[in-house]
């Protein structure tokens, strides 16, 4: 009875295992070979890699390809204008922002009207979980890009 029940521990144990780890929101990439793109080869809870460099806060990459940091009220986990309104130049066209590892981050209503305003000006603005944010950026043109990632929550 003890080695069926110790078999059934185990069982048990790899299974929630495996579960946790096909439910993970982690992403390992790796890029083409030859390309020259910038890429975002790792990003789990509160840690990024760009092009061989780990970043450990909140952080945008802007149309021109520098990565800068980049953050939002802590205390409320809301996005605010000042966050990112500076970004916003002639060079974007589009704009991802990674709402966290949970998309728990929120937005303001000024920053609703804000998205508002850029829509109309003809630039895209796509806003999900910071995972399918480092997707679509990894499989994305990078011209006019500006994306802002939310790296923990």
């Amino acid at each position: 009875m003890t080695f069926l029940r110790c078999t059934l521990q185990i069982i048990l144990c790899f299974c929630i295992i495996l579960h946790i780890t096909a439910c993970s929101n982690n992403i390992d990439y790796t890029p083409p070979a030859g390309s020259t793109e910038r890429a975002i080869t790792h990003y789990s809870f509160g840690k990024m890699v760009i092009d061989g460099h780990k970043h450990n806060t909140d952080l945008a990459i802007l149309p021109d390809g520098k990565v800068c940091s980049w953050s939002f009220d802590y205390d409320s986990h809301e996005i605010v204008p000042g966050d990112f309104k500076a970004l916003i130049t002639e060079d974007v066209k589009t704009v991802i922002i990674g709402t966290g590892y949970n998309g728990l981050a929120s937005f303001t209503p000024k920053v609703k009207e804000l998205f508002n305003k850029i829509r109309a000006k003809g630039i895209q603005v796509q806003v999900m979980p910071t995972s399918d944010a480092v997707k679509l950026f990894n499989s994305s043109s990078k011209n006019g890009l500006l994306v802002c990632f939310h790296l923990n929550c």
